[in-house]
């Protein structure tokens, strides 16, 4: 099972898909999360900005901040 993008983009996605591999355990999957929603191309911003002497993770800080606390 493959989860990523919108799918795990906020605290309530991700509780759908807790749900969905809570109620698949008595197969016993393999269970594969990627980035949230947007944060692929945050990490790419990030690295470019890096490059060039800007380093400043806040952003990505602060949107998984924002999920745990939900």
């Amino acid at each position: 099972m493959k989860f990523g993008g919108t799918s795990v983009g906020n605290a309530d996605r991700i509780k759908i898909v807790f749900d969905i591999i809570k109620n698949n355990m008595h197969l016993s999957p393999v269970v594969v999360l990627s980035a949230h929603s947007g944060i692929t191309d945050m990490l790419i911003t990030t690295v470019n900005n890096a490059i060039k002497g800007k380093v400043d993770v806040g952003p990505i800080r602060e949107r998984h901040l924002n999920i745990i606390k939900n």
